[in-house]
């Protein structure tokens, strides 16, 4: 939905899993194509990332039909010098530039680790590394923004307050509940606490 928004906002191409599978499901039902064989409760299996792969080929393919039925007016080529319009959300500002600390790379922004250990909750072949601790009350403390570990971790931001968005994955067990976490920010840094209960996936 979201996405659909963004596209119909800025007047982009835009391609949808879900609407392109519709018919197939609630008016035609199809095997093959039904919801439970494209996706699992969150994701496209492996079904579902071919019908994707499908609708941008297609998409690509159309594109290019009709560019050599009708091609780009020069009015039409100066069109990227256009500037964007307003941003739909007030505050919007996009980052200066993006970075996804996994793996090694989120282990070395990590300042103070006692109580913690470094394990793969994952396989050889998948592996899932991060923090775990047994300790009650034990703090993870990482450090982010222009003094992080790495300068090449570096996080960036636009706005004019030096905001920027910071979001947290963590794992969660299939049979327990795993605790509670808090989330807080230190280091003359403001931001809102958040409690997290660890509680079974679902």
């Amino acid at each position: 939905m979201h996405a659909g928004a963004l596209a119909a906002y800025y007047d982009v191409s835009t391609v949808s899993q879900r609407t392109s599978t519709y018919l197939l499901n609630v008016h035609r039902p199809t095997e093959g194509f039904l919801w439970d064989q494209v996706y699992d409760d969150h994701h496209p299996l492996d079904v579902g990332h071919k019908v994707m792969a499908d609708l941008v080929v297609n998409l690509i393919q159309e594109v290019a039909v009709r560019l050599v039925v009708s091609p780009m007016t020069p009015a039409e080529l100066n069109l990227p010098e256009v500037s964007l319009p307003p941003r739909m959300h007030e505050g919007n500002f996009e980052p200066l530039g993006t970075t996804c600390l996994v793996d090694e790379a989120f282990a070395g922004i990590a300042i103070a680790t006692e109580g913690w250990q470094w394990v793969n909750k994952g396989t050889e072949a998948k592996p899932k590394w991060g923090f775990v601790s047994t300790t009650p009350g034990r703090q993870l403390i990482v450090r982010l923004g222009e003094t992080a570990h790495n300068a090449k971790h570096t996080i960036l931001s636009s706005r004019p307050d030096g905001t920027f968005s910071v979001l947290l994955q963590f794992l969660v067990s299939y049979t327990t509940i795993m605790g509670k976490a808090i989330i807080d920010c230190h280091g003359g840094c403001d931001c809102r606490q958040t409690d997290i209960l660890l509680k079974k996936y679902l």
